[in-house]
């Protein structure tokens, strides 16, 4: 029998272990294209601070920009702190799309 006050924390523990997983595996993937030899990883994703400056404005409207889903960019957890790392492609595309806005 299901306890009803207890269950809602329960669901709300799965439902956590579920969106970690998630996280995980979207890390996994992030570290081996950033360690696959292919590329150099290292120029293929940019800070909010590097990407600021190839669009020439403020790191708050680049992070507005991927709050807004204009750019693409991947959320890195730190505790407290909440870092992204955006493909130096979104930014090119980003800005191919800023050309032909009127």
């Amino acid at each position: 029998m299901k306890n009803p006050i207890i269950s809602p924390f329960v669901e709300e523990l799965k439902h956590q272990s579920s969106l970690m997983e998630q996280q995980n595996l979207l890390l996994k993937k992030l570290v081996a294209h950033l360690t696959s030899s292919n590329k150099d990883a290292l120029d293929t994703y940019l800070s909010v601070g590097q990407a600021a400056k190839i669009l020439k404005c403020s790191r708050s409207n680049v992070r507005k920009l991927i709050l807004q889903k204009k750019l693409e960019a991947f959320k890195l957890n730190n505790h407290s702190q909440s870092r992204y790392l955006i493909p130096r492609e979104s930014i090119e595309q980003f800005l191919k799309k800023k050309q032909f806005v009127v």
